[in-house]
């Protein structure tokens, strides 16, 4: 109900006015469920159902899925391997406890 009465409510106004944007956020989601991708997309589909429930109308607005973004994704993964040092990366607890998993998968 928060986020329908601090973020929505003022979106489905907005859209009649302005270009509007709405992001899915689901890149920090990759890190719980990279193991089960099925429910990271069953997760984007009721999102955006949500949306339309509330009345975001997709022919006046645009719907971006972060994960789908490949430039984004690209460009912040440049901006770490370039900020950060190993050392670092390897204290982030959510990418230390995925490496086996991404080893394992090859990717």
């Amino acid at each position: 109900m928060g986020h329908y009465l601090g973020s929505l409510q003022n979106r489905v106004k907005l859209q009649h006015d302005y270009e509007t944007y709405i992001l899915i956020a689901d890149v920090q989601a990759l890190t719980d469920n990279f193991a089960t991708p099925e429910r990271l997309q069953a997760n984007i589909r009721e999102v955006m159902l949500d949306y339309l429930a509330v009345g975001l109308d997709p022919n006046r607005c645009c719907f971006v899925v972060q994960s789908r973004a490949k430039s984004w994704v690209c460009s912040l993964t440049l901006i770490a391997f370039m900020e950060l040092s190993q050392g670092k990366l390897r204290a982030i607890r959510c990418l230390s406890t995925m490496m086996p998993l991404i080893q394992s998968k090859s990717v």
